[in-house]
């Protein structure tokens, strides 16, 4: 096992070189020349501006969808499935190596970058970042990194084929997001940016670096921390280890490059987007709606990858359909009642008198 681990990182050594150098330079080259202070006149204050770590974060929460292409596609390939599952290790301490050389490519490039770039800000004359936060936001930057890697691994595994792949972890990543939006539409109250983006997959992670941004600037305006940020990302991120090693008994070599025909990929994200994006749109026209049910048609078409599919498939988006038409009549049921302006006057005067 040590020594297949010594094999991945080996083979794998100029795909790190390469992710570092595109996440590092452009992220040292930012810090080393952006702007740091303006003196406003008219107020007699310094502004200090962004130290640009949501830079790095965004390279952070890149890696975390793009590693897993390299990690594991080899499952989507049917002459490397075959040559991987013939090696003389148990499935589930070959996804632990590939998993433990997954993070390496995303934590790796990502440390090198951060490190560097503080020294780069912190040798800088007049320097107006309180760098002290600094090694609290790397602790919890890559404490994020890992849940939502773990998040992804799960997602992009359950396909059998790259593109399928990809499409689940796009498909996942904002999913919580819209049935928030349909809560709020159901509830009839806003419910904070902040809060909203937790239920993004990358959202949290997303928030915290944002957060640390405000206490590097020493900014009081900072906005509220919220408990789903802390909560969200570890049940999810934990939950998504434990599944990916524990279906690993129901995978089987066969599906290389076969239809993604998994209750965690379109079987269950065609339903919830067909129905939630109906649901949400309540006030909209019947062409609305048409368009909603032929794109849940075309998408299980190209999901089938041909124009007939059994009945089954037909029974999920009328399903899909009926759901989205029960959402949008809740959420009409749920409107508070209109009264005419009049009628509100007049009864706000007897209620006066």
């Amino acid at each position: 096992m040590i020594k297949y681990l010594k094999y991945e990182l080996k083979k794998n050594l100029w795909l790190f070189v390469l992710l570092t150098g595109i996440i590092a330079i452009p992220y040292v080259a930012n810090v080393s020349t952006l702007t740091m202070t303006w003196e406003y006149e008219y107020e007699y204050r310094e502004i200090v501006y962004s130290p640009n770590l949501m830079f790095l974060v965004t390279e952070l929460i890149l890696l975390t969808f793009i590693v897993p292409l390299f990690t594991y596609s080899f499952k989507m390939n049917k002459r490397g499935v075959d040559a991987y599952y013939s090696l003389p290790l148990r499935k589930e301490k070959l996804y632990f190596i590939k998993t433990l050389v997954g993070l390496f490519l995303i934590l790796a490039p990502f440390t090198i970058a951060y490190w560097t770039g503080f020294l780069a800000l912190l040798v800088r004359p007049n320097n107006p970042y309180d760098m002290g936060w600094y090694v609290p936001a790397y602790f919890g930057l890559v404490v994020y990194a890992v849940l939502l890697f773990g998040v992804n691994a799960f997602v992009y595994t359950r396909a059998n084929r790259i593109w399928d792949g990809i499409v689940f972890m796009i498909g996942y990543a904002f999913i919580g997001v819209l049935g928030l939006a349909y809560i709020e539409m159901v509830i009839h109250q806003s419910i904070s940016f902040y809060v909203s983006e937790s239920f993004m997959t990358f959202g949290p992670i997303s928030n915290f670096g944002r957060f640390m941004e405000y206490l590097i600037r020493n900014m009081d305006d900072s906005p509220q921390w919220n408990a789903w940020m802390f909560v969200v990302p570890p049940v999810f991120g934990v939950a998504a280890y434990a599944l990916l090693f524990y279906l690993l008994r129901f995978e089987k070599g066969e599906n290389a490059e076969q239809i993604s025909d998994t209750w965690f990929g379109y079987k269950l994200l065609i339903p919830l987007y067909t129905a939630l994006i109906m649901g949400t749109n309540t006030y909209g026209a019947l062409l609305d709606y048409i368009l909603i049910i032929v794109a849940a048609i075309v998408v299980t078409i190209v999901y089938r990858n041909k124009f007939g599919f059994s009945w089954k498939y037909w029974v999920m988006i009328a399903g899909s359909i009926i759901l989205g038409m029960f959402l949008g009549l809740l959420t009409e049921w749920t409107q508070p009642p209109i009264v005419n302006p009049p009628e509100q006057m007049f009864a706000t005067i007897e209620a006066l008198l």
